[in-house]
């Protein structure tokens, strides 16, 4: 069986919903409209999803005929955007509503006008991995905006059907600003600075929004690891994969299967995960406010929910879950746990926190710990909202667990009404790096490696992430990553080295921040492009003498290190593969 799929979106929300926002933003609000057509017999049983700028999204399905009829508002549906689902509950593309020729360039235009529209028949195009109308001419130019996206000839965005993989150069994104067909108008949203950056927006300009574009930008990295999409993809899921395994990698491993990537992200090692997905939010990011004091308790509870995703969905959900963040109880079925509050590690507790961080409603489950954190007295008080997730679906998770999973955070607000947020699960790291020499030599996973003068020279291949559509093989190694080696010690917490103790390290930027990131993992891999399975391996020497002078007054005879490839920060931490057990000895 190919391990090589295309990236597509299981949709968290089924039939006829509202997601994204606050039920008080419905259909009735400023001016009730609706969009409207139909997607034929073969249709029948597929959702229709509109999805505005700021990321609310209303899921239609379409009925035995294929008609269907999205309920909205003047507000809500300007600069909306169209997508489909198949029945599976996979990611189709973005519905193009009509095309324009510019010189010799044809632009897609895809954003609604926010006013009543009916587009008719639409025509699916399985191999472009978009649709359209059946007639070009039935959607009116007052029933979508002027600016475009750049199409081929049948009116295809470009990001359609690589899920959004690829690279857009300036040119490319601004090439469809100047069309002269459409709805023309400013409203606030076009002044916010980070408009282009919210989550229903397209900040590459590819045709995908940047809630269902693996590439926010359009530079080819995808967003999990880039340091220019931080913000439109701040509130995204990160993923963490361990393992002791050195053969756990594409390069060591050509013949490296579905079955052996279940074998170890499928099941738990006692009450820990090789595999999990942590969600991490912040009440600023939720409510749009940066005083943390101010909305310190905007936000009484939060729940993911996972819609028909059958490993935390549905009628038989798998996922289990740490509550309070606790570890040892990551075997708790996460779907009868509905909240709770805690005191960060460091911070003290707050008694004008209101929130218990329980939802009233027990049946949802699914729940977040509201998270207390003081101990910058210069940042005041924040509340972050966290989970960590096992999907513990065994043989089947890398055919259930997909790089662009969606979710919807819901969360109650203090002074009433419930809002909430939509969330993809970015392509992420399925292997670890995978140590080639330590010294000189050839690395054999659970031999002590002697490092007599404190200093080791490691070489190792990168992890790798599946590959998608438009990539050759099975895999591709993971650019950009951030590496470092986590020392552990006995009754000691395990800690970084910091960037001073890396030396002869040509592929990597190194950065001497104190900041907990950064001397976790501080040497960034040079390379840009994921390329195939050990096209090349990266290198460095790391001066133990000095991870113990920052962090122990000594080091042991023996201890453990492991070797870490980290994302890009997203809120809360980053996505991370992790080769643990790595023995050294003096």
């Amino acid at each position: 069986m190919t391990l090589r799929r295309r990236l597509f979106v299981a949709v968290a929300a089924l039939g006829v919903a509202v997601v994204g926002v606050s039920s008080a933003s419905g259909a009735g609000a400023a001016g009730a409209t609706s969009v409207s057509g139909s997607l034929g017999a073969t249709g029948a049983g597929w959702k229709v999803m509109l999805v505005s700028p700021r990321g609310k999204a209303t899921v239609a399905l379409a009925d035995a005929s294929g008609s269907f009829t999205i309920p909205s508002s003047r507000t809500t549906g300007k600069r909306s955007t169209l997508h489909l689902v198949e029945p599976n509950g996979q990611y189709f593309g973005p519905v193009v509503l009509a095309k324009e020729k510019v010189g010799s360039k044809w632009c897609a235009k895809t954003q609604l006008s926010g006013v009543n529209t009916n587009i008719g028949a639409v025509s699916v195009d399985a191999a472009g991995g978009f649709a359209a109308p059946a007639k070009w001419t039935t959607v009116k130019k007052t029933q979508f905006m002027r600016n475009g996206v750049l199409a081929d000839a049948k009116g295809r965005p470009l990001g359609a059907g690589r899920a959004g993989i690829g690279k857009m150069s300036a040119t490319q994104k601004k090439a469809c600003v100047a069309t002269k067909v459409g709805a023309k108008s400013v409203d606030a949203f076009d002044g916010e600075p980070s408009a282009a950056e919210q989550p229903g927006a397209d900040l590459d300009a590819d045709g995908l929004v940047n809630a269902l574009d693996a590439d926010d930008d359009g530079d080819t990295t995808i967003d999990a690891v880039d340091q220019t999409t931080t913000a439109s993809a701040a509130m995204n899921p990160w993923v963490q994969v361990r393992t002791r395994n050195n053969a756990f990698n594409a390069a060591v491993t050509p013949t490296l299967s579905q079955a052996d990537i279940n074998s170890v992200l499928g099941t738990l090692n006692g009450s820990q995960s090789n595999f999990t997905i942590v969600f991490f939010v912040e009440n600023p990011l939720l409510v749009g406010s940066y005083e943390r004091e101010a909305v310190k308790n905007s936000v009484a509870w939060a729940y993911v929910d996972c819609g028909a995703l059958v490993y935390c969905g549905g009628s038989t959900p798998t996922a289990y879950a740490d509550r309070a963040n606790n570890p040892t109880q990551l075997a708790a079925n996460w779907n009868t746990y509905s909240g709770g509050l805690i005191v960060e590690r460091g911070s003290t507790t707050d008694a004008s926190i209101t929130a218990t961080g329980v939802n009233p409603d027990g049946t949802k489950g699914n729940g977040l710990t509201a998270n207390i954190r003081n101990n910058n007295p210069q940042m005041g008080t924040n509340v972050f909202w966290v989970a960590q997730m096992f999907p513990n679906q065994g043989a089947n998770t890398l055919a259930n667990v997909k790089p662009g999973d969606v979710y919807t955070l819901r969360y109650g607000l203090t002074g009433g009404g419930e809002s909430s947020v939509t969330m993809m699960l970015n392509p992420y790291a399925l292997t670890v790096p995978s140590i080639k020499s330590i010294n000189g030599a050839p690395y054999v996973a659970g031999t002590p490696v002697k490092a007599a003068d404190g200093k080791l020279t490691i070489e190792f291949y990168r992890p790798q992430r599946l590959a998608v559509d438009g990539e050759d093989g099975s895999f591709r190694d993971i650019a950009g990553l951030q590496y470092g080696l986590i020392v552990s010690q006995q009754n000691a917490n395990d800690a970084g080295c910091g960037g001073a103790a890396y030396s002869d390290a040509t592929g990597f930027n190194v950065t001497t921040s104190n900041d907990q990131g950064a001397m976790l993992s501080p040497i960034r891999d040079k390379a840009t492009t994921d390329e195939a399975p050990g096209t090349s391996t990266l290198k460095f020497t790391v001066d133990l003498t000095k991870c113990a002078q920052a962090n122990w007054s000594s080091l042991p005879a023996t201890f453990s290190v492991s070797l870490l490839g980290a994302g890009e920060t997203l809120t809360g931490g980053y996505n991370r593969a992790t080769l643990e057990g790595i023995t050294i000895s003096k």
